[in-house]
């Protein structure tokens, strides 16, 4: 569905929930609603704010949604004499207009990838959801002599003999030195993150967010003319500026390189890719070959994101809304144009299920964002609702 008709939809509808709605704009609707069945349920669930409106009831839960922002657009004009904060909050149904914006966008996104549209003689694929055992949850710390600190319980102060005070808070570690020392080669420490995040204070100042699941190898003290970070899984970096000494962060399939800037780098092993999006600065990435040569470089601008995929000896530049990489760090999965494998993965990892699917399914684009915080079945069913497969979920989730 084209996006002008995504926007005359949305406006429709709140219309019709602030009761101003013209009779031509009230038959547009109709006929919406006679084209499929499946048009009818997605509008009485919005309306009565099921699922969708459960999982959006604030406003910085719902600002990134690429989609809704374009919707946004097109209907502030109806409310222009209310403040913005209480759009949200307009009318006694159970929903919010902003969740009915965003139940339109998730359902069109959904609809008419396909040729012939949605029909319903065409039955929905089924996905099943199995648990799988739990893994180890605990953030770790790993000292260079291979001992580990449970972060999660121990929380106190820790002395290296490199004269490198170690300051532990809850949900947080950094690093300090207390005067710059000549070291004859660099001591390794190693952060390993359960299902939440940590936030890491190196040496140098540079500040790291990591994602759960995710591992970030790091010197005590940098003192070799690059600093250079081993990274595994997912972090935000806000890398504190050294002209004279560059900042390197190292995964399997790309480096990046910069001398002062913030950035995300997303390099989980599970995934076969490997990306960096810049929000401020300037990187330099590139593609390692395997004598320590580069096989390809590419310089971000902020509002760049550099992909490299597996056994490709390329790099992929694409324009996208850097905030939307790091909204993990806020509790959110924000998705754009997403392919509804690449959704289930990134719902797999941090739900602890595994997705099996009979046979091959349509293919579904996603975009919207979910709540970490959500249940996984109200998740799974508002993907169904939007069009997208209908799950069945055996054992505990």
């Amino acid at each position: 569905m084209e996006c002008d008709r995504v926007r005359k939809l949305a406006r429709i509808i709140v219309q019709v929930r602030l009761k101003n709605v013209s009779d031509a704009d009230r038959a547009y609707l109709n006929d919406w609603l006679d084209e499929d069945e499946r048009n009818r349920i997605m509008y009485k669930r919005i309306v009565r704010g099921e699922c969708i409106a459960r999982r959006l009831r604030q406003e910085d839960e719902i600002s990134k949604s690429v989609n809704y922002i374009e919707v946004e657009k097109s209907v502030i004009h109806l409310l222009k004499n209310r403040k913005r904060e209480r759009w949200f909050r307009i009318g006694s149904w159970g929903g919010t207009v902003a969740a009915c914006l965003i139940g339109v966008v998730w359902y069109v996104t959904f609809g008419e990838r396909e040729n012939a549209g949605m029909v319903n003689d065409k039955p929905l694929e089924q996905i099943y959801v199995a648990s799988l055992p739990e893994k180890n949850l605990e953030t770790v710390l790993v000292l260079a002599d291979g001992s580990k600190i449970d972060l999660e319980r121990q929380v106190s102060r820790y002395i290296l003999q490199e004269n490198v005070i170690i300051e532990g808070e809850k949900g947080q570690l950094a690093y300090r030195e207390q005067e710059k020392i000549q070291l004859e080669c660099e001591v390794l420490n190693k952060v390993i993150t359960g299902k939440e995040g940590y936030f890491l204070s190196l040496s140098d100042g540079t500040r790291v967010w990591l994602n759960g699941n995710s591992e970030l190898e790091f010197p005590v003290s940098f003192v070799k003319d690059e600093r250079v970070v081993t990274l595994r899984g997912e972090a935000y970096f806000e890398v504190a500026r050294d002209v004279e000494s560059p900042f390197i962060v190292q995964t399997r399939g790309l480096y990046t390189k910069v001398l002062g800037t913030s950035f995300n780098v997303k390099a989980y092993d599970d995934e076969p890719e490997v990306s960096t999006t810049l929000l401020s600065g300037k990187v330099e990435v590139c593609l390692p070959g395997d004598v320590g040569d580069s096989l390809a470089y590419a310089t971000l601008s902020p509002g760049m994101q550099a992909r490299v995929y597996a056994n490709r000896d390329e790099i992929a530049l694409r324009k996208v809304v850097a905030e939307d990489a790091i909204a993990w760090r806020e509790g959110k999965f924000i998705f754009t144009d997403e392919e509804m494998s690449v959704v289930l993965h990134v719902l797999a990892r941090w739900y602890g299920v595994n997705f099996i699917q009979e046979g091959k399914c349509r293919d579904y684009t996603f975009s919207g964002m979910v709540s970490r915080d959500e249940q996984l079945t109200a998740v799974l069913e508002m993907l169904t609702i939007a069009g997208g497969p209908r799950f069945d979920i055996k054992g505990k989730n």
